[in-house]
């Protein structure tokens, strides 16, 4: 079986997250990934996250190439030429000005693919403004869903949601130009904002808004959906919000003579009630171990889980029954667990093949397909261009 992607060749000039982990799903659903650099530094995620950079750009290809001098400028357009798909993270305007934005190279190549991944778009009334995660949870509203429900938000949130949504939505947006491709034969711009995902994903909360509480609006917590402690101080998940399994699940606690009543027969209703009925909930749930009533609860068909912590992932049954984390042996860091990606294809095959290139390592073999000779390289090196 050959990967999905096979064929496709990516430019990748993105850093840090966003971008990268956009390009390592492309790469591992099999295109070839070129990662653009700068020389002497390279992508600022190999120095500042080093680790993670490692993970984010397996299967990728490196070659170092100044975009500011004429002659690197050109080696770029030529490369343009044979490839499909260009996936870029600077600020709007910053291509645009170096001559390589997308009216400029889709003259070279009609079929180009050009993705921007950016803070807060391409226009609008925040687009030039820097930005990170937080700043992105912020805007959408996102960020005002956690902490307590009397209290302000949590000053942060530890998974870069804002940074990883972008990556999949830049991918979603790819996959869906390359069909409209194959009908037309031409490319087109995708603009990726990562705060118009994150306001997407606000649709859950949306069309609530006006129909519940307005103190109850933001953070709520929905009874019987959330996280309890253990009498062994470990931590499961519960997720009854349908009735079906809500009434379960005041019966295995036997709860349901206390919240019987009419102000408790809908998930609507019960979030006006939501302290006192998690209150209650938690109580009981303190007084057997996380197993125990991990058993109880699947025996009674009552969605549960564990709250796994990192050294919990590579022992548990689904991790482990899926496959879901390999060992990829690297030059920096000898072997790293790295997880695999997240799709299963009945007839293409993911893998992990190569881990993360070291700067510039595929220069040679990425500028002779444009008819560089390795003497035209060493001098372009020499002279801080490539």
């Amino acid at each position: 079986m050959a990967a999905s992607l096979d064929g496709l060749v990516v430019l990748d000039l993105t850093r840090l997250l966003p971008g990268p982990y956009c390009t390592m799903l492309l790469a591992d659903m099999g295109c070839e990934v070129i990662k653009i650099e700068q020389p002497g530094t390279g992508d600022y995620a190999r120095t500042l996250i080093p680790i993670i950079f490692e993970a984010f750009n397996r299967n990728k290809k490196s070659i170092s190439l100044n975009l500011k001098h004429p002659e690197g400028k050109d080696l770029f357009v030529k490369l343009i030429a044979q490839s499909d798909i260009v996936i870029e993270s600077f600020r709007p305007g910053v291509m645009a000005r170096l001559g390589l934005g997308y009216k400029e190279l889709q003259k070279v190549n009609n079929r180009l693919i050009y993705c921007v991944i950016s803070g807060y778009g391409q226009d609008g009334a925040y687009a030039k403004r820097s930005g990170h995660d937080i700043n992105y949870l912020g805007v959408s509203g996102l960020l005002s869903l956690s902490g307590s429900a009397d209290g302000p938000p949590s000053p942060g949130v530890a998974m870069p949601i804002a940074d990883l949504s972008a990556g999949m939505f830049a991918v979603i947006g790819i996959l869906a130009v390359l069909h409209m491709r194959h009908k037309t034969g031409e490319g087109q711009f995708i603009d990726v904002s990562m705060t118009d995902g994150l306001l997407s994903w606000m649709g859950t909360y949306l069309p609530e808004h006006g129909h519940i509480e307005v103190s109850k609006r933001t953070k709520m917590r929905r009874p019987g959906n959330g996280v309890y402690r253990t009498k062994d101080d470990k931590f499961i998940t519960v997720g009854a919000v349908e009735d079906i399994f809500w009434n379960k699940l005041l019966a295995t606690l036997q709860l349901s003579d206390q919240f019987s009543g009419q102000e408790y027969d809908s998930s609507t209703k019960r979030i006006e009630h939501a302290e006192s009925l998690n209150n209650a909930i938690q109580e009981k749930i303190l007084t057997r171990t996380a197993h125990e009533w991990l058993e109880i609860f699947n025996n009674q068909d009552i969605p549960c889980g564990p709250v796994n912590f990192l050294d919990d992932l590579e022992s548990d049954p689904y991790v482990v029954s899926r496959e879901l984390i390999v060992e990829v042996n690297t030059p920096s860091w000898g072997p790293l667990k790295e997880v695999r990606f997240p799709l299963k294809f009945s007839k293409a095959t993911t893998e992990i093949k190569n881990p993360a290139p070291a700067l510039g390592e595929h220069n040679q073999e990425i500028l002779q397909r444009i008819g560089l000779s390795s003497g035209d390289i060493r001098e372009l090196k020499r002279r801080g261009i490539v």
